[in-house]
């Protein structure tokens, strides 16, 4: 039997779950939470000089986008499940995989998401389901899985 997992993540928490054949249930596996995620970025300490442009006479030079802190702990936390996924990946814990979290974390998740796990990736759902039941992460997925 093909082994299928799904993730539904933002960027504090990603649920893990193992799909109990093609149409049947989600069991959840496994809960990573990233507490820092929920911090403020004024909670954060940034020494982050935010973005600034400079002009000399006809040329202009500066940053023009500095990375929050919000987006550096949200990126930190991609690559620390897409980390485990390649570990669970390796190791022949699941054949597909199936992908449900909120729009710009699904951006840094492809980001960083390796060849071998990105080859078992048979569907994305660009919406944050962390918060909700197992009956509802279940019904925004195909039937047949």
């Amino acid at each position: 039997m093909e082994k299928i997992w799904v993730v539904a993540a933002d960027q504090v928490r990603a649920r893990l779950f193992e799909a109990q054949g093609a149409r049947g249930e989600l069991a959840e596996i496994e809960d990573l939470v990233h507490p820092q995620g929920r911090l403020q970025a004024s909670d954060m300490g940034s020494d982050s000089l935010g973005a600034m442009h400079v002009r000399f006479g006809q040329r202009s030079y500066g940053m023009e986008h500095a990375v929050e802190p919000k987006e550096e702990e949200a990126a930190r936390f991609a690559k620390e499940v897409c980390s485990a996924l390649e570990h669970a990946c390796a190791g022949g814990c699941f054949d597909r995989l199936y992908v449900a979290a909120a729009p710009r974390f699904l951006g840094s998740l492809r980001s960083c998401m390796a060849v071998e796990v990105r080859r078992r990736l048979a569907g994305e759902v660009s919406l944050d389901l962390t918060r909700q039941v197992v009956e509802d992460i279940r019904s925004h997925l195909p039937e047949f899985l």
